[in-house]
């Protein structure tokens, strides 16, 4: 009993250690074709000619801005800095950043962004030679 156990066992050995022998051997087999690979390839990169690089494709146009105040709006709206200075012809007087959101809302213009009383504050500090600061968020015409 004890002798077939050991046949098995060296059977065992054998079929692995075989095992391990051909997995060594298809390694070295496998990194030979991996540096010929390499070879062949930079043999073929030096015969073959350079491929020329496609033309990029030429920049796309983008359409003219319209001049004016209605620049981007489309005809018939108007801009926040003239709907500004036409509620401060009709007032005639300085009024807050509040008062000035309110009186565009109630002529209908639609604000974008979701604090419309900074966009009307931008328009009156960035426009300086039209609007001028007359106290803490009160602003007038100049012209």
């Amino acid at each position: 009993m004890k002798e077939i156990s050991l046949k098995a066992i060296t059977l065992e050995i054998e079929r692995v250690i075989e095992k391990n022998l051909r997995t060594e051997l298809l390694k070295e087999r496998r990194s030979q074709l991996k540096k010929e690979l390499v070879a062949i390839e930079r043999q073929l990169r030096l015969l073959a000619p350079r491929a020329a690089t496609p033309p990029r494709p030429a920049p796309r146009k983008r359409p003219a801005k319209p001049e004016g105040p209605t620049r981007g709006l489309g005809p018939g709206h108007k801009s926040v800095r003239v709907m500004l200075i036409e509620a401060f012809k009709r007032t005639r007087r300085p009024m807050k950043t509040e008062e000035l959101t309110a009186t565009l809302k109630k002529r209908g213009y639609r604000f974008k962004r979701a604090r419309p009383q900074k966009t009307v504050d931008n328009i009156l500090r960035r426009h300086r030679k039209v609007f001028r600061k007359t106290a803490p968020n009160t602003f007038a015409l100049i012209r």
